[in-house]
């Protein structure tokens, strides 16, 4: 964990930190968690966050079930979380015909939802997806 901003820190709640007044603490909890930063300074001034804590297992590739690309900010890409994967192959997009809407590697963007610089038509899509894990057994994926 990684606060900042102030002098003093206190995180909630304290179960699997190493300190919980500490500014970066070490966070060793096996499940799903909200967290709540409360950070201070000598002059009084106080400051709150919460950070979302989502704890996967691996190797594995997790995929969503659905997306929502209409720029809320939340879940506008589709993309694929990797756990314990050392080498990506390819992670492609198609639509019902057949045509190829995404193409790419880079898990921290995934696709936006547009096809040829237009919103895609609300419809079911076929991902597809293979890697590489940690002990170097090939991992492939496909769905809708």
């Amino acid at each position: 964990m990684n606060g900042q901003g102030g002098d003093f820190y206190q995180w909630t709640p304290a179960s699997g930190l190493s300190d919980p007044n500490a500014r970066d603490p070490i966070l060793n909890w096996s499940q799903e968690t909200t967290l709540r930063l409360r950070v201070s300074n000598q002059q009084g001034c106080v400051g709150f966050d919460d950070i979302n804590i989502k704890y996967y297992t691996g190797p594995e590739f997790y995929i969503p079930n659905a997306f929502t690309p209409n720029g809320d900010g939340n879940n506008d890409y589709f993309r694929f979380i990797p756990v314990g994967i050392k080498e990506y192959h390819y992670f492609r997009i198609f639509n019902r015909w057949g045509e190829l809407v995404y193409n790419s590697l880079d898990f921290r963007r995934g696709w936006d939802g547009y096809y040829n610089g237009k919103p895609a038509v609300v419809d079911t899509y076929l991902w597809i997806l293979e890697g590489i894990d940690l002990n170097g057994v090939k991992i492939s994926k496909k769905g809708p």
